[in-house]
């Protein structure tokens, strides 16, 4: 199994907000990553070991949030965020994935 992430996509500043559940050994919470694009993607790859994701945004620097979509591949541990719209991303961005209460 390759552990490596596409270099495509780089992260440069991540801002986490975290919501323990102390008795079910669980949390909730919000992860916002600013990130740099040296080329157009249609997605973004990233590590989402015994993740659940309830909702993903994007938005670059200059533009509009676009609501996305994330796919869990828990064999590979990794979460494939896309953007709900046909356009690209293409330059540096934040993306938004927000975290299900419950994850173990």
């Amino acid at each position: 199994m390759d552990y490596r992430l596409p270099t495509t996509v780089v992260p440069s500043r991540y801002d986490i907000r975290l919501e323990p559940d102390l008795e079910a050994a669980t949390f909730a919470g919000q992860e916002t990553v600013a990130i740099t694009v040296s080329e157009p993607v249609s997605e973004i790859l990233l590590n989402a070991a015994e993740l659940v994701i309830q909702s993903v945004s994007v938005q670059t620097a200059d533009g509009p949030v676009v609501e996305g979509s994330a796919s869990l591949d828990e064999a590979a541990e990794r979460a494939r965020l896309a953007s709900r719209s046909s356009s690209l991303i293409q330059s540096s961005c934040a993306a938004m994935p927000r975290l299900l209460p419950g994850v173990p």
